[in-house]
């Protein structure tokens, strides 16, 4: 089952339908985050078609509404929420008017068991509410049926017009949809017939054929990657998935034997760029370091789920920094070479005399308002250190309920430290090559995330990790006085990226190594490893060297797969 949130419309409507701005929402949760959003109505000829929850899905009690004055003075109307069942998929705000089914901007999914809606006037004070409100989860079933089941009661404020909104029963569509999603969630119950599972220690080579597991079935696929996650291409499916090898994928011992004795008999269909699921065009292949890259060679690289133009800007070892061709320089970001991809053209124009100096005059040239942004950068730094530092002080104290420190150092102009929870929901699509960051999912300090601001994705680089479901971040382009704490589900990450931290996060998982004669084992982690020798590290802190030569044919698999 997929869900997701509903696209925005935007504030001009076609047709001169009529859009009216009517609340700033803050909800306020039950430690000490403050959430806002956005509220309007647009005139619509159609109402909202809510169907009755799944029974997987979460439930809850709003309570009534009830009137009081904002921080600013302005009329403002209460709401508590609880939840009173948990289940999967994420709950958000809806509701409608007299005019039409409402629209909620900028808010995230309550993912919170308790809180409190705050809605408070745009306009003057003397504004009241009609509305009706209620939670939805919405998404698609079986990724053919959307849907939006309601999965609270219903509050009537005012005069909203028309009757109280009801969930109906699912049609015939839906509830065919639903089983199928079940079924889907699953891997076939047996292996097809002259089939075997493709296991974490088997080699698939790209153009291998295959077989996945699909919604209780087995279909015919083809294998393009040979990953942990190993992207597939399904006929009839348009776009390549990326599956499980546990239980998902099987293959023909034929094939695999074919692929040992003359692996060359395999040619893909498509190539893969990788790290994502897009297609490389013809007519590009991906960089690699063997690759004469230089200052100004133009590429192109997934952004906002499209290929861009871009263009090198230096390259530092592995990485080359380059500039998104459509963006400010605000956006510039260093990428890993295979995560890049060129056209066969520009590598033979590479290959000509004079290339160096034909490129660098392409570089692009950055504005002042740039210019000023990497001065204040370099000047903010440590600054940024000190703040951070601060700020995760604070943190800590809030969590062991200790007293907050007061005012900052007045000898280095700085406010007292006050890491401020961050609303920045999701109104925008999600791009392909990224997804919304698992609430369980350890993010290590470094790692480049993305959030919703000003409609469009700004990249943001994780400062601490929180137990709380949320995340320091600093705001890459910000100054970082704007640093603080966002929840998880108002984040976004590369699929590449959290393949490359999941698979991280396997090789230090604990597990049984075996010497070559099979009567010696030990339990531990791999801590480190050279050409020919591993260093794993027990539950008691002891740390043992062996030599590869002398471990398990798994074992020796096992450290091929995870380099």
């Amino acid at each position: 089952m997929q869900y997701h949130v509903p696209g925005r419309r935007s504030q001009t409507q076609p047709g001169g339908l009529k859009t009216t701005m009517i609340e700033w929402v803050r909800i306020r949760m039950a430690w000490f985050a403050c959430f806002s959003l956005i509220v309007y109505c647009v005139r619509l000829s159609t109402a909202q078609d809510l169907i009755l929850p799944a029974p997987e899905m979460p439930a809850f009690t709003l309570g009534s509404v009830n009137q009081s004055n904002d921080t600013l003075g302005r009329p403002s109307f209460v709401m508590n929420f609880n939840r009173t069942k948990d289940g999967v998929g994420m709950a958000m705000l809806a509701g409608k008017t007299s005019e039409g089914p409402l629209k909620v901007m900028g808010i995230g999914f309550l993912s919170e068991a308790e809180g409190k809606l705050e809605l408070s006037s745009l306009f003057s004070s003397g504004k009241t509410l009609d509305a009706e409100l209620y939670l939805v989860v919405a998404g698609s079933f079986a990724e053919e049926c959307p849907f939006k089941c309601l999965v609270s009661n219903v509050v009537r404020v005012g005069n909203p017009g028309g009757d109280p909104t009801t969930a109906r029963e699912w049609n015939d569509k839906e509830s065919a949809a639903y089983q199928k999603d079940l079924v889907g969630r699953k891997p076939p119950f047996s292996l097809p017939a002259d089939y075997q599972p493709v296991r974490a220690s088997t080699k698939l080579i790209p153009g291998m054929p295959i077989r996945v597991g699909r919604y209780g079935e087995w279909v015919e696929a083809e294998a393009l990657t040979n990953e942990a996650m190993v992207t597939v291409k399904i006929p009839g499916v348009a776009k390549l998935k990326t599956m499980s090898r546990d239980g998902w994928i099987a293959i023909k011992p034929s094939v695999l034997k074919q692929g040992d004795s003359s692996p060359s008999s395999f040619q893909p269909s498509s190539r893969v760029i990788p790290g994502t699921e897009e297609i490389l065009p013809d007519g590009y292949d991906v960089i690699t370091d063997a690759m004469n890259i230089v200052p100004g060679t133009p590429v192109r690289a997934i952004l906002m789920n499209q290929l861009v133009d871009a263009t090198v800007t230096s390259i530092e070892g592995q990485q080359l920094h380059i500039h998104y061709d459509s963006q400010p320089h605000a956006f510039d970001k260093k990428i890993d070479h295979g995560s890049l991809v060129i056209a066969t053209q520009t590598l033979e124009e590479l290959a000509r005399p004079g290339a160096t100096e034909k490129f660098q005059i392409r570089l692009p040239k950055k504005s002042t308002f740039d210019e000023d942004l990497d001065n204040s950068t370099k000047r903010n730094e440590e600054e940024a250190k000190r703040i951070r530092e601060r700020n995760e002080r604070s943190l800590m104290e809030a969590r062991s309920g200790a007293p907050m420190t007061s005012g900052g150092n007045a000898a280095e102009g700085f406010p007292a430290p006050v890491l401020m929870l961050q609303n920045n929901p999701i109104d925008i699509p999600i791009p392909k090559e990224a997804e919304l960051l698992p609430l369980d999912f350890p993010v290590p300090r470094g790692t480049k995330l993305a959030a919703c601001w000003g409609r469009k994705w700004n990249y943001v680089t994780v400062l601490k990790d929180s137990k709380e479901d949320t995340v320091q971040i600093h705001w890459d382009d910000r100054p970082p006085q704007f640093d603080g704490l966002i929840h998880r589900s108002q984040l976004i990450i590369r699929r590449s990226d959290l393949k490359k931290l999941r698979i991280k996060a396997t090789r230090s998982e604990k597990r049984v190594w075996t010497d070559a004669t099979g009567k010696f084992t030990i339990e531990a982690k791999l801590l480190s490893r050279t050409s020919t020798q591993v260093t794993l590290v027990k539950d008691d802190g002891k740390e043992i060297t062996l030599s590869i030569d002398k471990l398990s044919t798994t074992d020796k698999t096992w450290l091929k797969e995870n380099p």
